[in-house]
């Protein structure tokens, strides 16, 4: 567990993008993704895969978003990233 935690604030710490973020724990996250530019835009319970547990989707201003699984084991995944994230109505 430490590990992960030294990997986690490394990785924000270095400017990464949220392309090659580690699994981490789930109460690291708003701080992680804040320093990522990442706002959280929805939590929720998921029934993505065979855990079942919550799912988060983070994205940024500048259209950057991530999917994360969140376990029971006490990690949070990526499971999902992308670009282009539009938050307003299409029409």
């Amino acid at each position: 567990m430490k590990t992960i935690l030294a990997a986690a604030l490394a990785l924000a710490a270095s400017g990464a993008t949220a392309q090659n973020l580690p699994c981490i724990p789930p109460e690291m996250m708003p701080r992680i993704m804040a320093d990522l530019g990442m706002e959280l835009q929805v939590d929720a319970l998921g029934v993505i895969g065979q855990d079942g547990g919550p799912v988060q989707f983070w994205a940024s201003s500048n259209g950057n978003w991530y999917l994360f699984l969140i376990y029971s084991d006490g990690t949070a995944c990526p499971h999902m990233h992308g670009t282009d994230w539009f938050d307003g109505e299409l029409l």
